[in-house]
Parts: structure tokens; sequence; C-alpha cells
């Protein structure tokens, strides 16, 4: 009899370490949890800390705000020749890209090539093109659409 008291203490024993741990283990999930959303925000502020916006536009410089209305994403390249571009960025369909050019060029072509066709994939158009008129301390909004 003495033999299984002596057994069941030590079971006893045993749950309430293994209680004891589960708790301890518990309570460090819920304090990680409620962390979870802080420790999130604080990474995301500080991976943002770095980067500061310009407030202003340089002195000479124009905006140009494009905006993709095709139904594909489209490689953006701004010329100031019709044939002489330079690509200034990527555009899915509905986004805006903004982009600062020398007002001295009097205006600019805006031209979207479709990226699923630079890699050898079927739309329905080679490119969309838009001229934009440059003015001092104005914006120049291009809208690329295909019909």
């Amino acid at each position: 009899m003495s033999a299984l008291l002596a057994l069941s203490d030590h079971r006893i024993a045993q749950e309430t370490r293994r209680a004891a741990t589960m708790a301890a283990a518990e309570a460090e999930w819920l304090t990680v949890r409620r962390l979870g959303p802080l420790l999130t925000a604080s990474i995301l502020l500080m991976s943002c800390a770095g980067r500061q916006r310009p407030s202003a536009l340089a002195p000479g410089n124009c905006a140009v705000v494009v905006y993709d209305l095709t139904p594909h994403a489209l490689e953006i390249r701004l010329g100031v020749g019709a044939f002489a571009s330079t690509p200034v960025g990527m555009l899915n369909p509905g986004e805006v890209l903004n982009y600062a050019v020398p007002c001295a060029h009097g205006g600019v072509w805006v031209t979207g090539i479709p990226i699923p066709s630079q890699v050898g994939a079927r739309v329905s158009f080679r490119s969309v093109d838009a001229w934009a008129a440059l003015v001092p301390g104005a914006r120049a909004d291009v809208a690329l659409q295909w019909p």
C-alpha cells in the first residue's frame, strides 16, 4: 500500500510540474500575443525612419504623374524625343507613378510597354503613349489607357 501511495505522490508531483510548465508557457504566449502588434508597428516605423521624402520639387523640376488604366502591368518610360526613352518604373493596373523631370524640356513622352509582352505573352497592344506638356509649378497628369 505504501508503494501505491508513493507512486501516486510521484504522479501528483509530475502533474503539478507539468501544469506549472503549461501555465508558464501560456503566460509567455499571451505576452508575445499582446506584444506582437506593438513589435510589428515598431519594426515598420524603424524601416521607414531612414527614408526622407522631399517636401517639394527641386527648382526647375516638374512633376509627372502617370496612371495605369490598362488591363496589364506596364513598364513606364519617359523621353523627350519619340525614340529616346528612359525606364523610370513599373505600374500594375490602377496604380500611380510620380516622377520629376526638368521643366526645361517643355514636354515629355510617356510610354507604357506591357510587361507580359516582354516575356512572350500575347497582349492586345504593343504600347501606349501620351504626351505631357511641362509647365513650371504645375503637375502633368498622364493617364495611359487602351481603348
